[in-house]
Order: C-alpha cells, then structure tokens, then sequence
C-alpha cells in the first residue's frame, strides 16, 4: 500500500504525525518503508502506531478490494481474552456462556427513588433478579 494523507486522515492520524509525514516526503512511499523510514527518524511511536493500523478494519477496506469474513472471536470481560470460534453457532453458544459468567459474578442491580412529601428523596434497591430471567433470543 502506498502511504496518503487521506489514508491517515482515515485513521485519525495526530497532527505530529502527519506533519511528519510531509516534511519526510513519505506520502507516495510504500506502507513499510514509510515504517522503515519512521525509525530511521526516531518516530518509534508513530512507526508503532502504523504498524497496529495493519489490524484495523479501516486499513484492511482501505487496501482491499474484495473481503470476505472469516472466523469469529467472543471477549470474555472476566478473563480479557477473545476466544476464536471458527462457526456462528460456537460464538454465539460461548458468548451466550460468558454472558452467563458475568451475570452470575457481576449481578447487576436495579434502584428506584423514593420520595416524601417534603422533596426528600433517597435510591432504594428493588429484586427484580428474581422477577426476570435473562434468555437467548
């Protein structure tokens, strides 16, 4: 891929960075010598950032022309892994198990303001735990 201002206009690129990119005649250069050339500079933190933009949906629609979607992954906020699952119906049952995790582990509640004739008001818990039950679709 060929390095452009609007590639790194796409990618909300800082300012320093693009002014760098001017002044070091990168634009029209091709990606990895653009990050050659950022280290060369001592641009570690903008080389670093370049290379990460390679995982981003932004650059792979940018330097493609015909997509396809693959495999799958379920973050799991207990663990902070994303698992793969290569199957809609393997994500979709491990989600619906992490999902379980988290509510079992990090029961979320629920308060409803009480209030008196003199404007005092407080939250007071309410179960609704017990009320509903969290199911698949």
């Amino acid at each position: 891929m060929i390095l452009t201002a609007e590639f790194l206009q796409i990618q909300n690129a800082c300012a320093e960075g693009i002014e760098f990119a001017q002044n070091q005649n990168l634009f029209g250069k091709e990606y990895s010598e653009v990050i050659r050339e950022c280290i060369k500079n001592n641009q570690n933190d903008f080389a670093g950032w370049m290379i990460e933009q390679k995982q981003t949906e932004s650059f792979v629609r940018y330097t493609g022309k015909e997509f396809t979607m693959g495999a799958y992954q379920v973050f799991n906020p207990l663990t902070g892994l994303h698992t793969r699952y290569e199957t809609e119906a393997e994500a979709t049952a491990a989600l619906i198990e992490t999902a379980k995790a988290v509510l079992a582990q990090h029961l979320p509640t629920v308060c409803q303001e009480l209030s008196n004739e003199n404007g005092d008001t407080c939250w007071t818990s309410v179960d609704f735990s017990t009320k509903y039950k969290v199911v698949e679709n």
